[in-house]
C-alpha cells in the first residue's frame, strides 16, 4: 500500500518541547525544519528531543499519533512543518 497523507500543518517551535500536533493518528510523519530557521531544532518525545533536525531536512518518524512527537529548539523560535502518513509497505 503506497504511503498517503492524511494531515499536513506546519507550527513554530521554541526551547520548551511541545507536541507537533493535540491528536492526529499516523504510520508515520514527515518532518521538516524550515529554510530559513536559524537555531538548531530537536526532536524526541515527551521527556527527551534528542535527535538534530538542521534547517531545509526532511526525514521520516514512525509514530502512531504526531502527539508522541515533540520538538524544541536550542534558543529562539523556528518554524517545521510536517506530513502525518499512513500506509506503507508494512500496511
Amino acid at each position: 500500500m503506497p504511503r498517503v497523507i492524511v494531515s499536513a500543518g506546519g507550527t513554530v517551535v521554541s526551547s520548551d518541547a511541545s507536541a507537533l500536533a493535540t491528536s492526529q493518528p499516523c504510520a508515520g510523519a514527515l518532518v521538516a525544519g524550515h529554510l530559513s530557521n536559524t537555531v538548531a531544532i530537536y526532536l524526541g518525545g515527551s521527556s527527551t528531543q534528542a535527535l538534530f533536525l538542521p534547517s531545509g531536512t526532511v526525514i521520516e518518524v514512525p509514530v502512531s499519533n504526531l502527539n508522541q512527537l515533540y520538538a524544541k529548539t536550542s534558543a529562539g523560535s523556528a518554524t517545521i512543518t510536517w506530513l502525518a502518513l499512513a500506509g506503507g509497505p508494512d500496511a
